[in-house]
């Protein structure tokens, strides 16, 4: 089967051309061993680039003794095989919209569901999606947390830059799922925010109606009738207040359960687009296609638009991230021409660079104006936090939380974008919760069968394993095949969120290194999820 779907012919790389094939596989084969095959999958993939790593530095280092010393011309290797299967296996969006998903997320079964405004009337439930549609938005999911890390090492690797199908066809389709991933984390950071407001207003409200209450009492110059009336008045003000107090409470508790998993799914988010998928450099390269590929090529324009897009929603949802290479090239000086080692951060080449296709996109000239905005920003909040002492690294949270308003105004900028597209993967964090909830509901359906044993009564069967438990190394760059299948593999908890797992304390240390450390404190506060 891998070999069906990764050896395939140039020509074959239409969008979406094998995904009829592979959603049947995600819809209908048995979940567990879908989702460690996608795993596996993922882990052959990074073991064939680092092969192929090698082998271009071994043939470079000959290049010298070879041919009078002339450059050596690298083949087809797997990077090419990577990204001609991932457009082909995977769904345009109009594929994806058939699924029936919402991708808001608030159908209760994993979504990011955190209402920003308590009084707004709450909108009809949409309609349950049908289980094969949950199982397949799930495995997908897992596909796209597995394999973009690989499709991102793929599409910077040198043999695929000279590629004009890359900048045609799979850069923009690369592109535009990682639009989807970065429009959910600007929705769930908008929804924990106000949030956790929420809970400490409500909080507040509960001790006011608490000291309010206290203070009613009879006068002691009243008749008796006057006091029994006074004293039912007192019981029945403190009953409401009660009823209110604990109603109060209650929505105290769900606000912040929704704040937690919402900052826990955007840490999530976070962790596997900045560090897994390395989602800056990523950007760069498209940026320095963008930069080579000639005026007037075949879908040039939408390749220019969707990889604008990506800036536009990186700067919107994490724009901490994309401050550092902002300020980095802001003070140099511009080159004649943008050469292979420059950097396409600095003000004049990314205006040339996004305005290059597409001139007269009022959009694209939208997204310099927050660019600028946003170097002018990070500069101010770099010297502040140098002035604190806080050392160049400062000043992100703060930027996070202001930049254009913050969170909550940068969401209602972009609404009408997340409406444009029926259907988004789920974080990995939302893709956890929601493998436990589809484990859950199917050992509720098959216990009645279980618990009837043999005939007559003779024993009670055990409990299979969780069908949809999404099992795995949380290093993405893990090429552990060792064991007889990746269900066998073992696997140790993290000993600080609990609920990341790791097949031995190098990958363990690797994902630390990686960006771990600065999600692992936000996911220790959610609820882990058992293997």
């Amino acid at each position: 089967m891998i070999q069906a779907f990764f050896h395939l012919p140039l020509e074959e790389h239409r969008l979406g051309l094998r995904w009829p094939l592979f959603q049947q596989l995600l819809a209908f084969a048995p979940p567990a061993q879908t989702a460690t095959l996608i795993t596996s999958i993922g882990k052959r993939l990074h073991a064939a680039l680092d092969a192929g790593a090698s082998a271009t530095a071994a043939a470079a280092a000959m290049a010298p003794s070879v041919q009078g010393g002339g450059e050596v011309e690298p083949p087809r290797g797997m990077a090419i095989d990577v990204l001609l299967a991932f457009v082909t296996l995977t769904p345009t969006k109009s594929l994806a919209g058939a699924l029936g998903c919402d991708a808001s997320g608030d159908d209760g079964r994993g979504g990011d569901g955190c209402s920003g405004n308590d009084d707004a009337p709450a909108p009809a439930p949409p309609p349950a999606p049908h289980p094969h549609a949950r199982r397949v938005r799930l495995l997908f999911s897992h596909v796209l947390h597995r394999w973009l890390p690989a499709l991102s090492r793929a599409l910077r690797r040198p043999e695929t830059l000279n590629k004009a199908f890359v900048m045609a066809i799979i850069m923009p389709h690369t592109m535009c799922w990682l639009q989807q991933a970065l429009l959910s984390l600007l929705r769930l950071e908008a929804k924990a925010a106000p949030c956790a407001s929420a809970s400490a207003s409500a909080s507040a409200s509960v001790s006011t109606r608490a000291d309010t209450t206290s203070g009613h009492g009879a006068s002691g110059d009243s008749t008796s009738g006057d006091i029994i009336s006074a004293a039912a008045s007192a019981t029945a003000a403190a009953t409401a207040a009660a009823s209110a107090a604990a109603a109060t409470a209650a929505a105290t508790v769900t606000a912040t359960a929704r704040a937690v998993a919402a900052t826990a799914a955007a840490a999530s988010w976070r962790q596997l687009l900045l560090h897994d998928i390395e989602l800056v450099p990523l950007l760069e390269t498209g940026l320095r296609l963008l930069a080579v590929t000639r005026l007037g090529y075949p879908l040039a324009d939408d390749s220019a638009f969707l990889v604008c897009g990506v800036l536009s929603a990186l700067t919107l949802a994490a724009p901490d991230a994309l401050a550092p290479v902002l300020l980095r090239d802001a003070g140099s000086p511009p080159a004649p021409g943008l050469a292979p080692n420059d950097s396409p951060w600095h003000p004049d080449w990314l205006r040339a660079v996004v305005l290059r296709h597409r001139p007269a996109d009022a959009a694209l000239h939208r997204l310099l104006r927050d660019l600028e905005s946003l170097r002018r920003d990070a500069a101010v909040a770099a010297a502040g936090a140098a002035a604190a002492g806080l050392g160049g690294g400062g000043g992100g949270a703060a930027l996070h939380s202001t930049f254009l308003g913050g969170p909550v105004a940068r969401a209602d900028a972009v609404f009408y974008a997340e409406r444009a597209y029926p259907w988004a993967p789920l974080s990995p964090y939302d893709a956890a919760m929601e493998a436990a909830a589809l484990a859950a509901e199917e050992a509720t359906a098959t216990a009645p069968v279980a618990a009837c044993g043999s005939v007559g009564g003779a024993g009670v069967q055990e409990a299979p394993p969780p069908a949809h438990a999404l099992r795995c190394c949380a290093n993405p760059r893990c090429v552990n095949l060792g064991g007889e299948s990746e269900a066998d593999l073992p696997l140790q908890a993290c000993g600080g969120c609990g609920l990341l797992r790791y097949c031995g304390r190098a990958c363990q240390a690797a994902h630390w290194r990686a960006g771990h450390k600065e999600a692992c404190c936000i996911l220790k506060r959610s609820h882990p999820v058992q293997p």
